[in-house]
């Protein structure tokens, strides 16, 4: 079965619904050749997007139908959607899947052009190809085989892992279980070489609320190996004004007489640590691990560069 990117498998389901104005749940994803869970998702995202989608049970089937007026094969936007579009990719990395995306909206315009679109970061052609098989393996819950480059052992390795979240970036980022160890991880988008559906080995399902939590606690794409640390520390004015509107989002902010505190918990103490030596002397890090590892990043900082 060919490769399907989401985009890709929204547009199947508009299609069928235009052949067919009413489906069950459990047909309609077949004939799109993804897992009914994956399926729900896109038909959610369909509803919020203003397609007149209905839904009904008849246990034990789940019905959806569109009204018999709707045009078939086609949703009805008018011109100031489709701009709104155009805007939304245009902040969407550059590459050839956003470029043929411009160019369908700025053909199916006839009232107007499609306004430029806003400075953004480029994928590179590899990368774009990956994304959309890392969006494939999401999107139909099959377990994805890569070769990767780890940067941390400096290899390339061919890994197993079932993709759970996909961050937009900059960089792409997703989260996904590793096989080999059985732990939860952030991969990059740009250090895949080779990727395909893994023919072997089947998707594993996260526990229940632990993608949420990775998600809550990481920072900057990064997390521990599936524990996190209670972490504070206290920023002083002025520059606690600019921190309270840029601070990592795990932390949550306690105001001072002279500043902020931040707390939280936090899937990666040496990264907030980098965050922290930012900062200079307006931070103080409170917390043993914090402390340790900002004392840590400081001394080599000034061991390399002629400090004491």
């Amino acid at each position: 079965m060919p490769k399907r990117s989401a985009g890709a498998t929204i547009s199947q389901i508009l299609i069928e619904f235009g052949r067919e104005h009413t489906w069950t749940q459990a047909a309609l994803a077949e004939r799109c050749g993804i897992e009914v869970r994956a399926l729900k998702v896109r038909l959610k995202e369909l509803v919020d997007a203003g397609v007149p989608l209905v839904r009904d049970e008849d246990p034990p089937h789940v019905y959806w139908s569109v009204p018999r007026t709707w045009r078939a094969g086609a949703v009805s936007l008018s011109t100031d959607q489709m701009l709104l579009i155009a805007r939304l990719l245009g902040r969407l990395p550059a590459s050839r899947t956003r470029s043929d995306a411009l160019k369908f909206v700025a053909e199916s315009l006839r009232m107007g052009p499609v306004p430029d679109a806003p400075e953004s970061f480029s994928l590179d052609p590899s990368e774009d190809a990956h994304l959309v098989v890392v969006e494939d393996a999401l999107d139909k819950t099959h377990a994805l085989r890569m070769e990767y480059f780890s940067v941390g052992r400096a290899v390339k390795e061919w890994r197993t892992v079932s993709v759970h979240h996909i961050s937009a970036g900059p960089p792409a980022r997703f989260l996904a279980t590793c096989h080999r160890d059985g732990t939860i991880k952030w991969f990059r988008v740009d250090r895949i070489l080779r990727a395909h559906e893994s023919a072997e080995e089947a998707f594993r399902a996260a526990k229940p609320g632990m993608v949420e939590h990775v998600l809550e606690t990481s920072i900057d794409g990064y997390h521990g190996e599936g524990h996190t640390t209670a972490v504070a520390l206290s920023v002083r004015e002025p520059e606690s004004r600019w921190v309270a509107r840029n601070h990592p989002k795990p932390l949550h902010i306690e105001e001072l007489p002279n500043g902020i505190r931040l707390t939280g918990e936090v899937g990666s103490v040496k990264q907030l640590a980098r965050w922290v030596v930012s900062l200079g002397s307006a931070a103080r890090a409170e917390t043993p691990e914090l402390i340790e590892a900002v004392r840590a990043l400081a001394q080599g900082a000034l061991t390399v560069n002629g400090g004491p």
